[in-house]
């Protein structure tokens, strides 16, 4: 069973009146199930933890993850003319981390970081956001680009140095990756990570030192982080793209995991029948 999110521990569901019809529903399949698949470590431990009578080695963690091909032939500049942080995807009213946006207006307070820095966001920015960030716009700090296609927005990863991650604090979302994380990992460029220090995000940029984490709700930490990211532009200006940096999540490698497993049950399956 490939379980993937969240089901009957679903904010969507804790806490409404048909949670134990759910719950003993999900019970149901995984008592059935001969292995169980959930996206990230915290998913697996709440599973565990709420379905007790389980064994562990039945359900495993299978990330989601990148495909090193969708970012091949894409031309790439050699370098900005600014130190480039990008953003894509969609940045919603409930996401808006008022202590980001108060970041945004603290740098700008510094002439050599107005002249100096570009914050791209690309994507599905909510008008509120915008208007907000309307007076940074208007000097060039920030810029915004609607919705592009899905190889644009790979460009634009591509063209960054530095990829910028938003993540709430939502129990239920803390407990997830975005799908935007793997495929920052598969374009090698460093992270900058605006999300809970305790969530899985958080944890796997750490774990692979694909980036740096700041707290969500510390203007003064988010600031030191991007000035940090900055400084080491600054030494290293020309820093190689490496794609596939990390192979863990390379579909390719996710797959033949998948694949361990289905011959795994197969064989248990062949051996009940003998």
């Amino acid at each position: 069973m490939d379980l993937r999110d969240l089901w009957s521990q679903s904010h969507l569901i804790v806490g409404t009146s048909s949670y134990n019809k759910t719950y003993l529903q999900e019970q149901e399949y995984l008592r059935s199930a001969d292995k169980t698949l959930v996206v990230t470590e915290g998913i697996r431990r709440l599973t565990l933890k709420k379905f007790p009578e389980l064994r562990e080695d039945k359900v495993f963690t299978l990330t989601n993850g990148y495909d090193v091909d969708d970012f091949r032939d894409i031309k790439v500049k050699f370098i900005n003319k600014k130190f480039t942080l990008t953003f894509i995807g969609s940045w919603y009213k409930a996401r808006s981390e008022n202590s980001f946006i108060s970041a945004l207006y603290q740098l700008a307070t510094n002439s050599n970081f107005l002249q100096r820095i570009q914050f791209r966001f690309v994507g599905n920015i909510s008008a509120d956001i915008q208007k907000q960030l309307a007076p940074l716009a208007d000097t060039g700090f920030i810029v915004f680009r609607p919705q592009v296609t899905h190889r644009e927005a790979l460009s634009e990863v591509l063209n960054a140095d530095v990829v910028i991650l938003i993540e709430s604090n939502l129990f239920e979302l803390k407990l997830n990756h975005s799908n935007k994380l793997f495929e920052y990992l598969g374009s090698g460029k460093p992270i900058l990570a605006i999300a809970p220090i305790d969530g899985e995000a958080a944890q796997l940029i750490r774990q692979e030192r694909a980036g740096i984490v700041v707290d969500p709700d510390n203007p003064n930490e988010i600031c030191y982080g991007i000035v940090d990211l900055f400084n080491r532009f600054e030494h290293n200006p020309h820093r190689d793209i490496v794609l596939g940096t990390y192979p863990n999540y390379n579909r390719k490698n996710l797959t033949r995991e998948l694949a361990n497993i289905l011959d795994e049950v197969c064989a248990q399956k062949i051996l009940d029948r003998e």
